[in-house]
C-alpha cells in the first residue's frame, strides 16, 4: 500500500504567521527587535535550538526556557489558525484512493493529536506521531523507528529542508510546500518538487511527480 507521510506545522497546519508572532512576543521581553515572516522563513532552520541562537544569547536565555515561553504563546494564539489551503481537500482525497496516510511531526504529541482531532481530520490517520516534550530536535529517527517492517514506497509531504532529511533516511519520494515555514529558495535546494499550496498535490501524484504537469491538472 502505497504510504504518505505527512508533516503538520506548516504542511498540514498554516501557522507561520503564529509562529512569527510568538517569537516576536520573546524577542519583545529581551529588548530585542521583531523578525518579519520572510526573514523567518528564510532563516528558520531544525533543530530550533539552532535557529534561536541566531535570535537570542542562549548563555543569558537558555533555550529549555524560551522554548518553553514560545509554546505558551502558540497555543494562546492558536485557536486562530487554520488547515493549510487544499490541506483537507487533498486528505480526503487520497483517502478516496486508499493512501495509507500518517503524520510524523516535531510537534509535542498530545497536542498534535489535540489538533488533529479539533481540525477533524484524525479518522485521515493510521498513525499520528508527535514529539514526547515540547524541545523539538528532530523527527528522523523516530521516523525510521515507526515504519521500520512496514512496506512502502512512502512519500514524504512537508514545509521544510528537514522533511527531505526524513524522505532521505527512509529511501522515500520527497515533496515540499513553499507555503509554510521555509521559503522556496531554501526548499529548492534539495532537489526534490517543490509545490505553491497543497491544491496542487493530488493532481502532483496521478501526474508521477511532475510539478508542471501537477499544476497544469490542478487548474
Amino acid at each position: 500500500m502505497k504510504t504518505i507521510i505527512w508533516d503538520w506545522n506548516g504542511t498540514l497546519l498554516d501557522d507561520a504567521g503564529i509562529a512569527v508572532q510568538a517569537d516576536n512576543t520573546l524577542l519583545a521581553r529581551h529588548g530585542l527587535p521583531p523578525v518579519s515572516l520572510a526573514w523567518y522563513r528564510d532563516h528558520v532552520e531544525v533543530p530550533v535550538e539552532r535557529y534561536y541562537a541566531k535570535l537570542f544569547n542562549l548563555d543569558q536565555a537558555p533555550f529549555e526556557q524560551l522554548a518553553q515561553q514560545f509554546m505558551e504563546e502558540y497555543h494562546r494564539l492558536a485557536p486562530t489558525a487554520r488547515l493549510a489551503g487544499g490541506a483537507r481537500e487533498a486528505l480526503e482525497a487520497l483517502q478516496r484512493e486508499n493512501w495509507r496516510q500518517v503524520i510524523i511531526s516535531s510537534f509535542e504529541g498530545r497536542a498534535l493529536r489535540e489538533y488533529a482531532e479539533r481540525f477533524g481530520v484524525s479518522g485521515c490517520f493510521a498513525h499520528i506521531s508527535g514529539e514526547d516534550g515540547i524541545f523539538s530536535r528532530g523527527k528522523v529517527e523516530r521516523a525510521v523507528e515507526l515504519l521500520a517492517g512496514e512496506p512502502g514506497p512512502y512519500t514524504v509531504v512537508g514545509d521544510m529542508t528537514h522533511d527531505y532529511d526524513m524522505a532521505r533516511a527512509l529511501g522515500a519520494d520527497c515533496i515540499l510546500v513553499a507555503a509554510g515555514h521555509q521559503s522556496r529558495p531554501v526548499l529548492e535546494r534539495c532537489g526534490v518538487p517543490v509545490l505553491e499550496s497543497l491544491w496542487e498535490l493530488p493532481a502532483l501524484l496521478h501526474s508521477g511527480g511532475d510539478p508542471a504537469k501537477g499544476r497544469e491538472a490542478a487548474q
